[in-house]
Order: C-alpha cells, then sequence, then structure tokens
C-alpha cells in the first residue's frame, strides 16, 4: 500500500488523541494537548496510570518530518505519575519548531503519541485525531493524524508488513491411487495454501507377509524405499517381529549418513568389535543419545520397548536442532501411570508430536510404554518422524 502525506506547515496544530485500533510497537495509554506560547509551554498530560513511568519529548521538526533521535531532542522530562493528569512545563525559546510526544517508559518498547506542535513559537489551534493501523500480514501499519476542521492529513510511523507465519495445518499421505497434499495455515491471519504431494508410482512389495490391507503397509513401504531398514530376509519383513535396540540406533545411524565413528575404545561391554551394530551403538552413545543400562552394557539383542523408543528418538531430535519441549495430556490413555518417570517427557513429546498413537483396545487406548515396539510401529514411528519433525 502506498502512503501518501500531505501537510500545510504553516498550520500548527493541538492534538487531541483517539487510539482506534493497535499499532505495533504498542502505543501508549494516554494522551493529552500543548498551550502556551514562546518561552513557555505547557503539556497536559492525560490519561496517565498511576504509579507508571512516562517520559514527555519535545523534538525538533514538524509532525510531518520530525526525527526520533537523540541529536533533535529539544527537551526531555521523565515523570511518575501521581493521578491520571500531570502537567509538565517545556521551556522553548526563539520560535522553535517541535513536536511534542508522550511516551510510556515501559522497558522501552512503548511507542510514543505525539500530543502537541509546536511551530514558529506558537501551538496550533487545529484539532486532530489520530487513527492507529496495525501492520498485518500483507499491508502495512500507519498512523493516521487528520483534522476533522480542514482535512489536512500526515502519516506517521510507517511499519512494514508482518509477513505470513505459516505451520502445517492439514496433510494427506500420497499413494498409488491418488495425490496427496500439505496445507499451510498463517496462525496470525488464517490465510491458507497447499502443496501437492504426486501420486506414488505402484510399488512391487517383496514381503510376503505385508499386504495392502495392512494398516503398516505404507510405512513398510516408506521404510524400505527410503533404505531406513530391509526385511529379516528377502521375502520377509518381520512386521511383528520386536526391533532390536541395536537395530534401531543402527536405523538412526543409517539417517544420519553412516558419519566416521572412532572405534578405538569401547563404550559397552556387550558390543563386539567388529559387530554390524558397532558403529551405530559408539556413535549413539556419544552424541548422549543412548545410555545404556546403567551397568556397562547396552543389551543390543534386546526389545527397545516403546518408552525407549520415545526417549531415543527425542534425544535424537534434540541434538538435530528439533524443539523437543511440547508436551500432551495423556489421560485419554488408560495406562498413562505406568509410563517410567525417566520416560515421561520423551512420551509426552512423541504423543504431541503425533509420532505415537496409541493402541486400541476394548479397554481403551493403551501406551504400552514397557511393551515391545515392533518392526511395523518402529517403521510407522519413523516415517512419522521424517514427515513431521524433520
Amino acid at each position: 500500500m502506498q502512503l501518501k502525506m500531505k501537510r500545510n506547515k504553516k498550520r500548527i496544530a493541538v492534538l487531541t488523541l483517539c487510539t482506534v485500533m493497535a499499532f505495533i510497537p504498542v502505543p501508549v495509554s494516554a494522551g493529552g494537548s500543548v498551550s502556551g506560547s514562546d518561552g513557555m509551554y505547557k503539556a497536559s498530560c492525560s490519561g496517565l496510570t498511576a504509579g507508571s513511568n512516562y517520559t514527555v519529548t519535545a523534538v525538533s521538526g514538524t509532525l510531518a518530518d520530525y526525527v526520533l533521535t537523540d541529536s533533535h531532542i529539544l527537551f526531555i522530562k521523565q515523570i511518575k505519575a501521581s493521578s491520571s493528569s500531570m502537567d509538565v512545563s517545556i521551556p522553548l525559546r526563539n520560535g522553535k519548531d517541535a513536536v511534542v510526544l508522550l511516551a510510556g517508559n515501559i522497558s522501552g518498547s512503548r511507542s510514543p503519541e505525539v500530543i502537541g506542535i509546536i511551530e514558529n513559537g506558537a501551538v496550533s489551534t487545529h484539532s486532530y485525531t489520530v487513527t492507529c493501523h496495525e501492520a498485518t500480514c500483507t499491508e502495512q501499519g500507519y498512523r493516521s493524524y487528520y483534522c476533522a476542521h480542514c482535512g489536512d492529513t500526515v502519516v506517521r510511523d510507517v511499519a512494514e508488513p508482518e509477513g505470513h507465519q505459516y505451520e502445517i495445518s492439514e496433510r494427506k499421505d500420497a499413494d498409488e491411487g491418488q495425490e496427496g497434499f500439505v496445507e499451510y495455515r498463517c496462525g496470525k491471519c488464517g490465510d491458507t495454501y497447499r502443496e501437492t504431494i504426486p501420486k506414488e508410482a505402484e510399488w512391487t512389495c517383496p514381503f510376503t507377509d505385508v499386504a495392502k490391507n495392512h494398516w503398516f503397509y505404507p510405512s513398510v513401504k516408506y521404510a524400505y524405499k527410503n533404505s531406513l531398514f530391509n526385511g529379516v530376509t528377502e521375502n520377509t519383513f518381520a512386521p511383528d517381529s520386536s526391533m532390536t535396540r541395536a537395530m534401531l540406533v543402527t536405523v538412526l545411524y543409517r539417517m544420519e549418513g553412516s558419519p566416521a565413528v572412532d572405534l578405538s575404545s569401547a563404550v559397552f561391554t556387550d558390543v563386539a568389535a567388529g559387530s554390524w551394530y558397532e558403529a551405530g551403538v559408539q556413535w549413539a552413545s556419544s552424541r548422549g543419545i543412548v545410555n545404556g543400562m546403567g551397568d556397562g552394557t547396552f543389551a543390543p539383542d534386546g526389545s527397545v520397548t516403546r518408552e525407549q523408543m520415545a526417549a531415543i528418538l527425542c534425544r535424537y531430535a534434540a541434538r538435530k536442532g528439533a524443539d523437543t519441549s511440547e508436551q500432551t495430556d495423556r489421560s485419554s490413555f488408560v495406562d498413562k501411570s505406568s509410563v517410567s518417570s525417566w520416560a515421561e517427557a520423551s512420551m509426552s513429546w512423541a504423543c504431541a508430536a503425533g509420532l505415537i498413537s496409541g493402541i486400541e483396545t476394548g479397554q481403551g487406548m493403551l501406551l504400552s510404554p514397557a511393551g515391545n515396539a515392533t518392526r511395523a510401529q518402529v517403521a510407522t514411528v519413523l516415517m512419522r518422524y521424517q514427515r513431521n519433525v524433520l
């Protein structure tokens, strides 16, 4: 929006302020007027909050062109309001042109209100109102000073558009039959747009134990096509088999690109040198992603529980720079109290991030924190992690 300024510089104005809308920075919730003549003026401040600090400033220039910097300040006085109204004497001589401002001295974050204009040693007889327009995502913010008597208008304090702040509001994954989409919504103004996810090419599943009607089919396909992990044989995936602790950290290690690892000294007594999982375990341990069992062992062949999986992923996400502070209310899960104290924050984050949605049973939704995480469940959680967290 192009904003034009009009100002009759021969006119001198007394301003009556009427805040219509909020403005960024937030304006002072007070106003006032200026009276007097060359040599001594009085700023009558009104609408003050008793006990709050304010600053009355006279700045050289006219309403249209004043600059609020130290070099332009002609007078400044800080006051602490003892009531809703206070007067401040302003000694200005030699016919100075000045704009008198009132600002709340609150951590320096308040924007000043113009309460009077002095030109050629006199105070204006015009009556101005100010309309404050907040900047939006796409439009500028500004203050418009308007004289109802003569139509004189001045625009000040132009703020650039703030820009949209989009977040994912809805996602529908593509499959072999149809396109998907990701919808983004601006949290400030509600504007939305969508990005199309192309329809996936038909996948010939190599696993005899994974069918299209299985709930885990999309996640197994995702894990396989993105090389997260393979089947236990060329033709079987073993979706209901437990995922071992060594398998999980090795998958994360591969997701990270299998970086070089110092294998000169063993961290855990039960991680054999030269084993297929040695580098992954060493890498995860060196980055604080896994801590072992507390007795110097890692239990690589032990099944990883669902709460262990949540904790490992939470630490991994944090190392990647993701915000893992979000928590969710677990009251809808009937076994919420069975989550170990060390895993509560991680499990709450995993639920909030949409990684774990629970297991539906006849008794209600279960977190099953101590239950073993199956290969199908891990494939699903990793798919959600890469889509929702990364």
